[in-house]
């Protein structure tokens, strides 16, 4: 729960203490998948490095030979996708989905999906989540069914709100921001301003969680930039290299750097770590 409400330090803490104690008393099966949580984790504050560190100790610990071993492999993937230094791919999570989808863990398929759609907005991830939500009995899979589905304004508003009742308060905020986009995408100024205005309360509400999911403007001033200007510049504050932004988008590097420095010269800021910041509206790590 509070890996999947935003709410790293706490969850950080709470794995981390698990983890030593299972690690001291040499219960090294819960150990891989406490590791990879604790990884997930980590990444949400923000430590990029730490978080990699982790992750390499969890897969060199033995594998559960059990559910566990999914939910593990897909908090690797994760972390993998979003810190590995290269622009966030949906092929982790989607790897990690079918592997559960062949051992018939349904819920954990259901959960790498989620993750495949929240980095990239994978059709794929889309339609099989529609599919699959059904067959599972529990109200997150309702929830994430009907998220998946959801594609107008309003609908994206409805599905944020029932995420932030539910707890799922980072969710809440990646999908008002995705409500902020699509009302603005129909022309609903005043819409598309609530909806970001809730996206960024509900991020202050679990702790400023860092997530490429939330890498969209959130911070004073960056409205300002185009939608091109702000993919780029929500890649870049991912932790993402000119080149593979360059891939990513289908565009050259030398467009890239052009466009950060339009960033750059609209937000008046001089680099990487500073967009990092006004993107997260936090300091880089």
């Amino acid at each position: 729960a509070l890996l999947f409400g935003g709410r790293g330090a706490e969850a950080r803490a709470t794995l981390g203490e698990a983890a030593d104690w299972y690690g001291a008393r040499d219960q090294r099966m819960r150990v891989r998948w406490l590791l990879a949580l604790l990884a997930e984790a980590t990444l949400l504050t923000g430590d990029h490095a730490g978080a990699l560190v982790l992750a390499d100790e969890a897969r060199a610990a033995d594998r559960a030979h059990n559910l566990a071993d999914h939910d593990a492999d897909r908090a690797l993937a994760w972390v993998q996708a979003c810190a590995g230094g290269a622009a966030p791919s949906a092929a982790g999570p989607l790897a990690v989905a079918n592997a559960a989808r062949e051992a018939g863990a349904r819920p954990f398929e259901l959960l790498a999906l989620w993750d495949a759609l929240r980095l990239t907005a994978s059709k794929e991830a889309r339609r099989r989540i529609v599919g699959l939500a059904p067959s599972i009995t529990s109200p997150l899979a309702v929830l994430l069914g009907t998220a998946a589905a959801a594609r107008t304004g309003g609908e994206l508003d409805a599905v944020a709100q029932a995420f932030a009742n539910a707890g799922f308060t980072q969710w809440a905020a990646e999908t008002a921001r995705q409500a902020a986009r699509a009302h603005r995408d129909d022309g609903r100024r005043s819409a598309a301003a609530q909806a970001d205005a809730r996206a960024h309360a509900w991020w202050e509400a679990c702790g400023r969680p860092w997530s490429p999911t939330l890498a969209a403007p959130v911070a004073d001033g960056l409205g300002e930039l185009t939608a091109r200007e702000a993919e780029v510049a929500g890649l870049a504050a991912g932790g993402a290299t000119s080149r593979a932004i360059a891939e990513q988008l289908g565009i050259s590097v030398r467009t890239v750097d052009n466009l950060l420095g339009k960033v750059y010269l609209k937000l008046g800021i001089g680099g990487r770590d500073a967009l990092r910041a006004a993107v997260h509206g936090r300091t880089a790590p």
